[in-house]
């Protein structure tokens, strides 16, 4: 009895696997997977309140270089000003830094740049973190260039492009979730027209 049971339930669990897979194969084809700007702008409006920070965000740009370095105070110039030329230049002559990122248009986490500038881990400097502050700081060997071009509070809301991941795939989750319904009534329908089908008591 036993012997039949587990052959039943490995039976059962291999026809699952058969059905779960053929419908995943179903919803793969005929799920739309383009998520139009407009849908997520809808969303991000109608449930922008379940997208409150659970920490701090930062737009910033940073390099950090040698205390020697000749080009410092042009590198410093360039960096404060940040025009489209400043810009080229400072990722041409990017072999000099020590590390430096430039790219100020991505919302970052504050723990990253903390992560990357351990610098700022102070009271003092952390107190001179604020948007649009242009920071000069250095330790014994190195000097750091900060600009902090942005920053939200735990608690604020999310802004939309840092949430466009979790927004598209809440979308797609909905779409595959119609899909699925779609397909389990087209299945019964046909099941029923065709007298394919066992109903248990």
């Amino acid at each position: 009895d036993k012997l039949q049971e587990f052959d039943a339930l490995a039976e059962q669990y291999r026809l699952d696997l058969y059905s779960n897979a053929y419908l995943d194969a179903l919803i793969s084809k005929q799920l739309d997977t383009l998520v139009s700007r407009e849908e997520l702008e809808e969303l991000y409006t109608t449930s922008g309140e379940n997208f409150k920070l659970n920490e701090e965000l930062a737009k910033f740009r940073y390099i950090t270089v040698q205390k020697n370095n000749k080009d410092l105070s042009s590198i410093t110039e360039r960096f404060e000003r940040f025009d489209a030329t400043d810009q080229f230049e400072l990722d041409s002559l990017s072999i000099q830094f020590h590390s430096f990122m430039l790219n100020d248009s991505i919302w970052v986490k504050k723990s990253h740049l903390l992560k990357r500038l351990p610098i700022l881990n102070t009271e003092e400097n952390l107190q001179l973190l604020k948007k649009s502050n242009f920071l000069q700081l250095e330790d014994s060997l190195r000097v750091y260039l900060i600009q902090v071009k942005d920053l939200l509070k735990r608690n604020e809301q999310s802004p939309l492009e840092y949430v466009t991941p979790t927004l598209e795939q809440i979308i797609l989750n909905k779409r595959k979730l119609k899909l699925i319904k779609e397909l389990e009534i087209e299945i019964r329908r046909d099941a029923e027209q065709n007298n394919e089908f066992e109903i248990y008591n």
